[in-house]
């Protein structure tokens, strides 16, 4: 999956581009420690772990004995120090020629070693307390955030106006009239054609940078969100447990479909001179399962990814897409004219006029062919390329023929008496 633009994709590049105060104060919180630690290859995890319980600093000269004389493994060498060294995470001393760890880094992740992670004990759910009348199930929790996620694309390609239009504004995917309209911006666009893993951490990354303004601190918010990704989905967790600013966010985070508030019923029996029943109401949050997004680096299994699959492409640029989502034939209409339409199918073709139409609006031929990949049939992922290289390739030549000028701004200089005059007007 290729990316588009220099902005943070996921909580890792979102933390390099913080300033050091503010990373090493999240370096001292086991949430992120343990985040960061899982998100790194495996390489980087081995140093980590080769050098953590070194009080000292260590020679570089010891860590190259680690590394085969193979190119290959060279390269993967300076790839896991330079992504260690790009986090912080290991630091280098030119005037001995050695590196050391974080000490706050190496701290907090060692006494998660030692002495386990407390993620559970904060937000510990509370589902064997008392007798529970009714729980949500797994379905209703599926349905609602599929129900949720649908919802937030669906604002962005009518235009909808309401609080996820704010949200949605907020985090420059919308853009607001004088007429109180809300409009889809070209970054509007490009983000409905990529994976639901980055569509998700750019909305967090747009709302953490706007924190300032709602009178939030960016460094709770991230913690918060960090915390969650540590929940178990599908399980209850008391609402009674979170500070109100934490109450803030997860009222925010349940638009986004991570969470689903449910008022639970409990029979509380009350032991005296006669038995009594009481009935108790109590608000509870329940992770669903896009919630293990907000963990770094997650991807779908081949299982997911062959259930999403509905898209065919010919080699005669003809489409077929077996669905009946408005929303995916609504993005299916940004960059191919449909032709026919069944209960269950749609058709159409892949044009030039259609693909400039694309790009006028902002979406990059490669965005285009990484969301057809991403939801191409199961039968077309057994090929190699996935879609016909004829498409791919004059999808692209359409798209080179936006590029081959490039307006600049100049300034007409007429009426200069002869060619003195001009060269010294020229060299002002």
């Amino acid at each position: 999956m290729q990316h588009y633009s220099g902005r943070p994709k996921d909580i890792l590049t979102f933390l390099v581009s913080l300033d050091d105060t503010l990373l090493q104060s999240l370096y001292k919180d086991e949430y992120c420690v343990l985040a960061v630690f899982r998100s790194l290859r495996g390489l980087a995890k081995q140093y980590i772990m080769n050098i953590i319980s070194l009080d000292n600093a260590i020679p570089q000269r010891f860590i190259e004995k680690w590394v085969h004389s193979t190119n290959t493994s060279r390269s993967h060498h300076k790839a896991a120090i330079h992504k260690l060294q790009e986090m912080r995470i290991l630091m280098y001393y030119k005037s001995n020629d050695s590196y050391s760890m974080n000490p706050f880094f190496r701290k907090c992740l060692l006494q998660v070693l030692m002495a386990g992670s407390s993620c559970q004990q904060i937000l510990c759910h509370s589902d064997s307390i008392n007798t529970v009348v009714q729980i949500p199930t797994k379905e209703k929790l599926d349905k609602h955030a599929k129900d949720m996620w649908e919802q937030i694309l669906n604002t962005l390609l009518d235009s909808k106006i309401g609080t996820l239009s704010e949200l949605l504004s907020e985090v420059n995917l919308m853009k607001k009239h004088d007429s109180n309209k809300y409009e889809i911006t070209g970054e509007g666009f490009r983000f409905l054609f990529q994976d639901i893993h980055s569509q998700i951490w750019q909305i967090i990354i747009g709302y953490l940078r706007g924190c300032k303004n709602r009178d939030l601190q960016e460094e709770d918010v991230l913690k918060f969100l960090l915390r969650l990704s540590f929940l178990t989905p599908e399980k209850g967790y008391s609402c009674t447990n979170l500070t109100p600013t934490q109450s803030v966010l997860a009222r925010v985070i349940n638009l986004f479909s991570f969470l689903f508030f449910f008022k639970l019923k409990y029979i509380n029996k009350i032991l005296g001179f006669a038995l009594l029943w009481s009935c108790i109401q109590e608000e509870r949050f329940y992770p669903t399962h896009l919630s293990k997004h907000l963990s770094v680096g997650h991807s779908l299994t081949k299982k997911e990814r062959d259930s999403r699959g509905f898209i065919i492409v010919e080699t005669t640029f003809k489409i077929y897409a077996y669905t009946n989502s408005e929303l995916q034939i609504g993005l299916l209409t940004k960059f191919a004219r449909l032709e026919v339409r069944l209960p269950n199918m749609v058709s159409g073709k892949i044009t030039k006029n259609s693909i400039m139409e694309a790009i006028q609006k902002g979406i990059p031929v490669d965005m285009i062919i990484d969301y057809l990949e991403e939801y191409a049939h199961p039968l077309m992922r057994n090929k190699c390329p996935v879609l016909p290289i004829n498409v791919m390739d004059q999808m692209r030549l359409w798209e080179s023929e936006t590029k081959r000028l490039h307006m600049q701004e100049a300034v007409l200089i007429y009426g200069i008496p002869n060619t003195e005059t001009f060269e010294e007007l020229a060299q002002v």
